[in-house]
C-alpha cells in the first residue's frame, strides 16, 4: 500500500511539471507572459458540457453555498499548484502508512 501511495504521490509530481511545461510552452515561447493555466480552463478544454453542468448540480443536490466557497475558488487556482498538493499528500500518506506483517 505504501508504494502505491507513493507511486500516485510521484505520478501527481510528475503530472504537475508537465502542466507548468505546457504552460510555459503556450505563454513565454509565444511571447506572452507566463501565466499557470487555471484548472477551470484545463477542464473546460477537455470536457466543457461536464464543467457546465457540474454547478447546477451541485447548487441543486448539495448547497448553493458549496459551489461558491469551496469549488469555484478551486476552478480559479491554476492546476500545477493543486497537482503538487494533491502529490504531496499521496507522497506523505505513503511514507507514514504502517507497515503490515
Amino acid at each position: 500500500m505504501r508504494k502505491t501511495f507513493k507511486a500516485i504521490g510521484y505520478i501527481f509530481m510528475a503530472l504537475a511539471l508537465l502542466r507548468v511545461w505546457f504552460d510555459f510552452s503556450a505563454t513565454t515561447l509565444q511571447d506572452r507572459e507566463f501565466k499557470l493555466a487555471e484548472t477551470g480552463a484545463v477542464w473546460a478544454g477537455f470536457h466543457r458540457e461536464s464543467l457546465l453542468g457540474l454547478q447546477p448540480g451541485v447548487e441543486r443536490y448539495l448547497a448553493p453555498w458549496i459551489w461558491e466557497s469551496v469549488i469555484a475558488p478551486i476552478l480559479y487556482t491554476p492546476l500545477a499548484p493543486i497537482l503538487v498538493v494533491i502529490g504531496v499528500f499521496f507522497l506523505i500518506a505513503g511514507a507514514a502508512a504502517p507497515k503490515l506483517r
